[in-house]
């Protein structure tokens, strides 16, 4: 009923989001329409959302991600154990961030090559695209509803339609508390769709299938605190990047 209520939404709004390529000045154009398809120029401009940046956020720490809060790795073990993944999972754990990752606290700071390194071992566990959204999508309600309950209850007060743009315009606020380095960016594309990207993030975490995935995830259950539905899929960033990664968030 609500993923019916959410393909309903999207071809609804019909919306072309535009956004302008730092490297190219041209314009690249992201349709989440699921359905439908734009057959000329003079459609796309009609449907044109003009984009608006709210977010530009790049850490005084540095550009690229150094360290990443305990807390986020825990919330994606304790899913593992639950799962009956873990003992395959720290058996094949590289023996120099064995200790590190095993003994980890919530409010601890750990090196972004132990995160390499938990991406790559769970990449290797060869679970489905469902099993690592489920991690994905309890991580991020977990986190956020955790560390920023204040944040939730008054976005929920507010309802999706203003909520969650309350959210979205407090993510550097959210992403300082996660992570020490990098950046996030955040452009509004249509009257309930934004596109989310991060940045600074070291070279082998974008190209694992479980940031990929479970990342994608994360944001859908972030949103979903306070959204009824949500869609997110990955999309170009503004700047390519190897470090870079950006997604799409659609929701009702």
């Amino acid at each position: 009923m609500v993923q019916n209520a959410l393909i309903v939404e999207l071809a609804r709004r019909r919306t072309l989001f535009w956004y302008r390529s730092s490297q190219k000045h041209a314009l690249s154009r992201v349709d989440v329409r699921p359905f439908r398809t734009i057959k000329s120029m003079s459609q796309a401009q009609h449907l044109r959302f003009e984009p608006k940046l709210l977010v530009d956020h790049v850490s005084p720490l540095g550009p690229r991600v150094t360290n990443v809060r305990g807390s986020l790795l825990l919330a994606s073990l304790k899913l593992l154990k639950e799962s009956g993944h873990y003992p395959t999972y720290e058996a094949d754990l590289p023996k120099e961030f064995r200790d590190t990752i095993v003994y980890a606290l919530a409010a601890s700071w750990l090196p972004s090559a132990a995160f390499v390194a938990h991406y790559d071992t769970v990449d290797r566990l060869n679970l489905s695209d469902v099993q690592l959204s489920r991690v994905g999508e309890a991580v991020g309600a977990q986190i956020l509803d955790g560390l920023f309950g204040s944040l939730v209850r008054t976005a929920r007060n507010a309802g999706a339609e203003a909520g969650i743009w309350i959210a979205l315009k407090q993510v550097e606020r959210i992403w300082t508390r996660i992570y020490q380095g990098g950046g996030v960016a955040v452009v509004q594309t249509g009257p309930k769709d934004a596109i989310v990207e991060v940045s600074g993030l070291p070279i082998a975490i974008p190209t694992s299938r479980f940031f990929r995935i479970s990342h994608s995830a994360f944001m859908r259950g972030s949103v979903m605190l306070v959204a009824r539905a949500c869609f997110v899929k990955p999309v170009p960033a503004r700047k390519p990047h190897a470090e870079t990664f950006a997604v799409s968030v659609s929701w009702v």
